[in-house]
């Protein structure tokens, strides 16, 4: 027969352990469950304040990676009337959340148009405490750590925790030991999970922590996790980005064991600025990568390489060329500082077996369907396999775009375009 469940449900929706009973004197009990009715009476009535907030908010999903304003999405909603200061844009996620100041607005906002600057979002209604948790994920990922703590530090990783899970959430299971520091790496692409990596002053306190925590929040579970490659993870998740009017190139269906020469071999001739590949945990490349130029001229040449195989490694002398076609598109920073850890935690794309490569969808992933840009995003489409080449004019609007300076591109003929 199962065992009944020892969990309960938190305020907020989460799953947690219910805390073991221990005989009290009276006073200490009644003090106990008078803070108890407290707490509960407190996060009853902030349920209450979330679900009345979340009746009139609705959330945008699939807005550009950057280059988007609280006065963009305003205007998009002009015909609404907005709350003071209700609108939230959740950095690097390509999601938003908008309150309004009546069910009337909300009910047109969802009834508009799903086209946002030239790409297909989603409106739907927002769930209670997601805007709030989005918020504390926000401020916590402007304090990412670009190097451990300690020079001479030992590192466990946490994996599989929800999103949303907050440090301080992690701590309470680590609260008996000395932690010098943790650091949190979130999927902010596909919006599923985030690791902790706490470090630790001593082997024994870490063996210890190992030991004794077996698991944080039920899914979380906790590994040792390689000094050096702690090190080289942080120095990748904060790459140097270059200066600010760079133009930043995406490249799709990267053999797994590319390097950075190889990618400067097959952009010969162009002078790159930047080169940032996506890792898993093994060190090897995911399949995408992004590369960094100064001008439209080196953007033009580097945009017509698209369909082109790259040379991976030496044999015999000769270099290995792949027997895949590389597909390559303007792209941005911040799709660039959201792409890094996603792809390092595992957030994989979907494919088809046939027709090529298709993009990824996911919960906050994107997908491709026919090539239009808006601010510091994109669209794609299939493409079929003949090699295509990029005109001035329209390189010139495409970056236009990509500033946040013009209008959408309508595809046309003679547009880069992906699988």
């Amino acid at each position: 027969m199962e065992e009944p469940s020892t969990k309960k449900q938190r305020f907020d929706g989460e799953d947690v352990e219910e805390e073991a009973e221990f005989d009290l004197d009276e006073d200490t009990k009644a003090e106990e469950e008078a803070e108890a009715k407290a707490k509960t009476e407190e996060e009853q009535k902030e349920r209450e304040e979330e679900e009345k907030v979340a009746k009139l908010t609705v959330r945008l999903k699939g807005i550009p990676f950057e280059g988007v304003t609280e006065a963009d999405i305003a205007a998009f909603f002009e015909d609404c009337e907005i709350e003071d200061e209700g609108i939230f844009i959740a950095p690097l996620t390509r999601v938003a959340y908008v309150q309004f100041k009546d069910e009337s607005s909300v009910k047109a906002a969802l009834g508009k148009g799903h086209s946002f600057q030239g790409r297909s979002i989603s409106i739907t209604p927002a769930k209670p405490f997601h805007r709030t948790k989005d918020i504390g994920v926000a401020a916590a990922a402007e304090h990412f750590s670009e190097a451990p703590f300690s020079a001479d530090s030992h590192v466990i990783q946490v994996r599989f925790l929800p999103y949303w899970t907050t440090e301080d959430r992690v701590m309470e299971f680590y609260k008996d030991f000395e932690v010098l520091a943790i650091h949190m790496v979130w999927d902010h692409v596909g919006r599923t999970t985030f690791n902790a990596f706490l470090e630790f002053a001593t082997e024994e306190e870490q063996k210890k922590a190992l030991e004794q925590v077996k698991k944080v929040d039920e899914r979380g579970k906790s590994f040792l996790f390689e000094r050096e490659k702690f090190e080289k993870m942080l120095t990748m998740l904060n790459p140097s980005l270059p200066i600010d009017d760079a133009i930043i190139i995406k490249m799709v269906r990267l053999p797994q064991s590319v390097t950075e020469d190889d990618i400067r071999a097959f952009f010969n001739g162009i002078t790159l600025t930047g080169i940032f590949l996506t890792k898993n945990y093994s060190d090897k490349c995911t399949g995408t990568g992004f590369v960094s130029v100064e001008d439209y001229e080196d953007a033009f040449k580097a945009l017509g390489k698209t369909g082109g195989s790259i040379g991976v490694g030496v044999s015999d002398g000769k270099v290995i060329k792949t027997t895949q076609t590389i597909v390559l598109f303007p792209s941005s920073k911040g799709e660039v500082l959201a792409t890094l850890p996603s792809k390092f935690l595992g957030f994989r794309r979907t494919t088809q077996s046939s027709g090529g490569y298709r993009g990824y969808r996911g919960r906050g992933g994107y997908q491709y369907r026919g090539y239009k840009r808006g601010r510091g995003g994109y669209r794609g489409g299939r493409r079929n396999n003949k090699r295509q080449t990029v005109s001035k004019e329209v390189l010139d609007a495409e970056m236009d775009s990509y500033r946040g300076d013009g209008q959408p591109v309508t595809p046309g003929e003679d547009m880069v375009t992906e699988e």
